[in-house]
C-alpha cells in the first residue's frame, strides 16, 4: 500500500491484519472530534509540560524506592501518556462514516505510555497482581486467547439447563435456545469505572491474598512466560526472579491508575474512568470484573431481585 505525504495508516479496531489509508487531516479530526464529545473525556487547561509535571509527580509520590530502583525511575522524564485511535470497520461503509448511534464513539481512543522508560518491567508487575487474582477470586475469566473455545466448550458441556423450564427466560417466560451469550463493550468499561474504586478493590483483594496465604509478597520468574507464585523474599538477591510486597503492589497499581491525563497533540484531556491501553488497565479490569461476579455469584438474594432463578446448587454450573 502506498502511503502519500499527507496520509496516516490507521489500525483497524478488530482486524489487526488491516490498516485504513486516511488523510493526515481527517484522522487529526476524527481524534479530535470523539475526544471532545466523550462524556469521561475532559479538555484540560493545563499544557503539556504542567500536565506531564503532574504525573510525573503522582509516580513520584506513589512509587516506592524499591520500585523506583526497580524501574529506573531516574530516567522517566516525559511520562505523559498520548492517545491515538483505532478505526471501527462497523461504523464506516465504504469510507463514509455511517454510524448513526448518539454518542458513540467510532474510534477506540487507546492510551499509550509507549515512551515510559523500561516499560517492559511493568510487565513483572502485571504478572505478580494477575497471580494474586488467579489465587483469591473466584471468577470465571479466562486468561489465555488461545484456550477460549477449549475452556468455553468445557463449561458449557458442565453446564446444568433446567427440563421444567422448557428453555424458558426466568425473567420474560420466552423462549430461548439452550445456550444464550452475549458480548459487552470493554470500552465502555474502562470509561465508567473511577481510578479510586479500581484502586479501593484491589486493596481489599491484596488483603485477602495476605490474609489466605500469610505471605505478603509474589515472586515473578524472569523469561518469557513469566511464571509466578505467591511468597518470597524482597531481602534476595536472585538473578532469575523479581520478588514484590504486597504493598508496593498496591502503590504501583494506584500510581497507574491516578496518571489520569494525555495529551493529543499540545491540547491535554483529563479522563474520568481507566485509560484504554493503560500499562495496568487489563489488570484492573480483571479484579474489578472478577469481585463483581464473586459477589454475584454469592449473592442468592441480589440474583433474585434482579429476576434469576438457580436451576442447581452451583452458579457456575448453570445456565
Amino acid at each position: 500500500m502506498f502511503r502519500g505525504k499527507n496520509e496516516v495508516l490507521v489500525p483497524d479496531d478488530k482486524l489487526k491484519k488491516y490498516m485504513w489509508l486516511i488523510p493526515l487531516w481527517a484522522y487529526q479530526h476524527l481524534l479530535w472530534h470523539f475526544a471532545l464529545v466523550a462524556r469521561t473525556w475532559h479538555l484540560s487547561c493545563l499544557s503539556v509540560a504542567c500536565a506531564n509535571t503532574w504525573c510525573w509527580n503522582v509516580l513520584n509520590c506513589l512509587l516506592s524506592e524499591r520500585l523506583k530502583k526497580f524501574l529506573h525511575f531516574h530516567k522517566y522524564k516525559h511520562v505523559l501518556p498520548y492517545m491515538y485511535g483505532t478505526i471501527k470497520s462497523k461504523c464506516f461503509v465504504g469510507g463514509v462514516h455511517s454510524c448513526c448511534k448518539v454518542g458513540h464513539s467510532c474510534i477506540r481512543k487507546i492510551v499509550s505510555c509507549a515512551a515510559w522508560p523500561c516499560r517492559k518491567r511493568w510487565k513483572y508487575i502485571h504478572k505478580a497482581l494477575e497471580t494474586v487474582v488467579r489465587s483469591v477470586i473466584m471468577s470465571d475469566e479466562i486468561w489465555g486467547l488461545k484456550d477460549v473455545c477449549i475452556v468455553m466448550q468445557s463449561r458449557i458441556a458442565k453446564a446444568s439447563i433446567g427440563s421444567t423450564r422448557l428453555n424458558a427466560c426466568g425473567r420474560c417466560s420466552c423462549c430461548k435456545p439452550p445456550v444464550v451469550a452475549f458480548s459487552a463493550d470493554a470500552g465502555q468499561f474502562f470509561e465508567t469505572v473511577s481510578p479510586s474504586a479500581a484502586v479501593r478493590v484491589t486493596k481489599k483483594v491484596l488483603e485477602r491474598a495476605a490474609e489466605i496465604s500469610g505471605r505478603n509478597s509474589v515472586t515473578v520468574l524472569r523469561g518469557p512466560k513469566r511464571q509466578a507464585f505467591i511468597g518470597g523474599s524482597v531481602a534476595r538477591v536472585d538473578p532469575s526472579s523479581y520478588c514484590f510486597l504486597f504493598s508496593d503492589l498496591l502503590l504501583a497499581f494506584a500510581a497507574c491508575m491516578f496518571v489520569g491525563f494525555c495529551r493529543l497533540g499540545d491540547i491535554c484531556f483529563r479522563m474520568d474512568g481507566l485509560p484504554i491501553g493503560g500499562l495496568l488497565s487489563k489488570i484492573a479490569a480483571s479484579i474489578f470484573l472478577g469481585c463483581e461476579e464473586e459477589s454475584w455469584s454469592r449473592n442468592v438474594a441480589w440474583r433474585r431481585r434482579n429476576g434469576f432463578t438457580a436451576t442447581s446448587p452451583s452458579w457456575d454450573k448453570e445456565v
